[in-house]
């Protein structure tokens, strides 16, 4: 997304560019006609950009723009790579075991505890001692069922930190593969096929001969 913003920002440099150059030849063609009823023509002096510099930028853009639309579809081979795992083979990769074993862990402390029902887990006495900090699976648990409203990890359990419901609206890997499914789509598909148009014109551009 950076690189496609990088890439933007000459792009609408060089739109202002051309919007003023056909402004300013109209209006040198019009001054161009009114001296020559006079009898004399005055040079032109304005400020414009050599050929050079601007197949450089073009380049640049056309360069940037197919980095950034090679970025966008890696986004969204990897979005719906994990997304498809988490939702079709949930707890076959190496870190969907380790979240799986994690809940299971996390609720067998819970039905082993004296915990109230009222409390949230990690509130509970002895949780620090069984899952020492930083305990980064258990607090990702924690995160996943605070934000997304789920509970379990491949089926829907109950939720184990949250004590404003019973039960999340379904399990965890289910929310987060469909909201990564999401975000692959709508930010990487976006990203890819408007830098490929991005990159189709800075190249048409650049091989342009009446520049």
């Amino acid at each position: 997304m950076a690189l496609y913003l990088t890439a933007l920002l000459p792009a609408a440099i060089m739109l202002g560019y051309k919007i003023y150059i056909n402004a300013h030849r109209r209006s040198q063609k019009d001054h161009t006609k009114s001296m020559m009823g006079r009898g004399g023509i005055q040079d032109d002096f304005s400020w414009r950009i050599s050929i050079r510099t601007l197949r450089f930028v073009f380049m640049l853009i056309t360069m940037l723009s197919t980095i950034a639309a090679v970025l966008g579809y890696i986004v969204v081979s990897a979005g719906l790579e994990t997304s498809g795992s988490l939702l079709l083979e949930c707890g076959k990769s190496s870190n969907g075991k380790a979240l799986e074993q994690v809940n299971e862990k996390l609720r067998e402390f819970a039905s082993s505890s004296q915990c109230s029902d009222s409390a949230p887990l990690d509130q509970c006495h002895g949780f620090a001692k069984a899952f020492p900090p930083p305990s980064p699976w258990a607090t990702y648990t924690k995160v996943l069922e605070m934000e997304l409203d789920c509970g379990g990890w491949c089926k829907k359990e109950p939720a184990l930190f949250r004590t404003d419901t019973e039960k999340g609206s379904e399990a965890c890997a289910t929310n987060l593969g469909r909201h990564l499914w999401w975000v692959a789509a709508f930010t990487g598909v976006p990203t890819m096929v408007s830098a490929s148009i991005l990159a189709l014109l800075g190249f048409v551009l650049y091989s342009y001969d009446g520049l």
